[in-house]
């Protein structure tokens, strides 16, 4: 439970000690949502960021975070369906490369095998949408 909270304090440096006891709770998978408090995919995204040593794979998970963040801030486990991944796509066509888009939607589809394998979501919007590359 320290590495827990030693990870969640360094994603969340300025965050107060009630939010950091949520986004503590939120890791260990203890159900927020009673409290009133949405799961956010991105929150979980910042939880399994923090996972990663090598630089070069934060970064790319950091870029992942910003396009998710832009598009939709309030997406969750639930809300990310097939539909929403192909909107995702749509609405970075024009901006990025196949292969960069690739990358984004291989992470976040990283992050539902991670939240599938710890149990904090059974939804996974991959099983039938194909991620697209050159």
């Amino acid at each position: 439970m320290c590495r827990v909270v030693l990870e969640v304090s360094i994603i969340h440096p300025n965050c107060s000690l009630k939010e950091l006891k949520v986004y503590v709770d939120d890791a260990l998978g203890r159900d927020r949502s009673i409290r009133g408090v949405p799961k956010l995919f991105t929150d979980y995204l910042k939880i399994f960021m923090a996972t990663k040593t090598n630089p070069s794979t934060k970064s790319l998970y950091n870029q992942t975070l910003k396009k998710v963040l832009e598009y939709d801030e309030a997406a969750t486990f639930e809300t990310i369906t097939p539909e929403w991944l192909n909107g995702y796509e749509r609405y970075f066509r024009q901006t990025m490369t196949v292969n960069s888009l690739a990358i984004s939607m291989r992470n976040i589809r990283a992050v539902f095998n991670w939240a599938i394998t710890n149990e904090y979501t059974t939804f996974y919007p991959f099983r039938k949408y194909k991620i697209k590359r050159e």
